[in-house]
């Protein structure tokens, strides 16, 4: 079984798609939640530190973003195929939670099989990560 956590709204989106698709998969829904102010977002977008040269195109780049919907579609836009563990780390980092979130809903809205929902899966296991670290004990 693969692990997915997703927020209410992805999963609903993730119940519409075809038994076929979602055969294999185990769906928690995330409970915990983090909001990032927007300078937050961006002084951690400056100081990603990566060494893959696309990365540091789009963390130019990023420091004129207006928006965290704006920052995931330049980090969507990526081809992370050969970028190291540690370049992707301090990407979904600078992304943060919120980042992520805008790219696992299109994913789930256009899957037609395992390719789109591993992705998604691994994105929504980078935001559990990141929402963990951000969680404070009650």
């Amino acid at each position: 079984m693969h692990q997915l956590y997703l927020t209410p709204e992805e999963k609903k989106l993730f119940d519409a798609l075809s038994a076929e698709v979602q055969n294999g998969w185990k769906v928690e829904v995330e409970q915990l939640t983090f909001r990032d102010t927007e300078d937050q977002q961006r002084i951690r977008v400056e100081f990603m530190d990566v060494q893959d040269k696309n990365l540091r195109t789009l963390r130019d780049k990023a420091r004129e973003v207006k928006s965290e919907a704006d920052l995931a579609k330049l980090a969507d836009s990526l081809d992370l195929a050969n970028v190291s563990d540690s370049d992707i780390e301090e990407l979904f980092f600078a992304l943060g939670p919120q980042g992520i979130t805008v790219m696992i809903v299109p994913l789930l809205e256009k899957a037609t099989g395992d390719e789109e929902v591993d992705l998604a899966a691994m994105l929504s296991t980078a935001r559990h990560i990141l929402l963990e670290s951000s969680s404070v004990p009650a």
